[in-house]
């Protein structure tokens, strides 16, 4: 089966590895901001044109790809951009477009659900194929891979985890496309849309987040992320790696109130939380290397 591929990333590149076990890639889309992706040198290596179209709206630089591509299917993963009726119309009357979606649906449509389920305390996640419509994240399921969220749970495993499961579930569906035995099944539930998580949303405010939704924040956003964050006074502070504690702690929020030999208690807004692990102008450090006790975070 011939495929066209949109995508960027780590998980891109592992499904790319499995996909031309089986199938053929006639050529892969990058978005023109992630030029010189990882995906890139998978192409070169294996011979496969890379386009970075800024549009696949008709008579544009995208659509030309589309027309003259051999491409029986398209997937999507990673890829940001949404494709419109003139791109989903080219492949309706081949074997459609499916998009990789790192979140649980219909609670996690939209952008950066892997995070979004850390932060969100939830239990569970879901790795899911989809098929593609006009909306966002709105069509059929294909395949589904659910994982249970522990509370020790980081975005490091999750990262980890998908480039197991992504790979062997796209090829279960490219296996029953190709078999004609594909099923689909309708989304159930409330539905809710996710907006990207941009720098901001990994500030802590201690005055008014608990010590659980500061310790779930530290778990969505530290490595291979850009880490949760905190100021004190005006240097940034990354915060990497922290303890939930089974005693309860009162006062000012963001105030170090105990030292510990394996880190600092910061308070939050009802009881404290064990910092384990900072990083500050690209260099890692337990906190007690770095902070004395006394100081207060903002």
């Amino acid at each position: 089966m011939k495929i066209l591929f949109l995508g960027n990333g780590q998980r891109a590149k592992a499904c790319l590895e499995k996909i031309i076990e089986t199938d053929e890639i006639t050529s892969i889309i990058v978005e023109p901001s992630r030029a010189g992706d990882i995906v890139e040198a998978f192409a070169t290596e294996n011979d496969i044109p890379v386009y970075h179209p800024n549009s696949f709206s008709k008579d544009s630089d995208g659509y030309k790809v589309l027309q003259e591509s051999e491409a029986e299917l398209a997937i999507l993963c990673g890829y940001t951009k949404i494709v419109p009726s003139e791109f989903l119309n080219h492949f309706r009357s081949k074997k459609g477009t499916i998009n990789l979606h790192g979140g649980k649906v219909p609670e996690y449509r939209g952008s950066s659900p892997r995070s979004w389920q850390i932060v969100n305390g939830e239990t569970q996640g879901a790795f899911t194929v989809l098929e593609v419509d006009e909306g966002i994240d709105t069509s059929h399921i294909l395949a589904e891979h659910i994982y249970d969220i522990t509370e020790n749970t980081t975005i490091a495993d999750v990262t980890s985890l998908e480039l197991e499961i992504f790979p062997n579930l796209l090829s279960t569906v490219l296996e029953n496309v190709r078999k004609g035995t594909l099923e689909r099944r309708p989304q159930e539930g409330i539905a809710r849309y996710w907006h990207r998580r941009k720098e901001s949303d990994a500030q802590i405010h201690w005055d008014t987040m608990t010590a659980d939704q500061v310790y779930n924040l530290i778990r969505a956003e530290t490595e291979p992320f850009r880490g949760a964050f905190t100021y004190h006074g005006k240097e940034k502070i990354d915060i990497l790696e922290a303890r939930k504690l089974s005693e309860l702690y009162g006062g000012t929020p963001g105030r170090i109130i105990k030292p510990y030999e394996r880190g600092l208690v910061v308070m939050a807004q009802d009881t404290g939380l064990l910092i384990t692990q900072i990083r500050h102008k690209g260099k890692k450090y337990s906190p007690n290397e770095l902070l004395k006790s006394g100081i207060q975070f903002t």
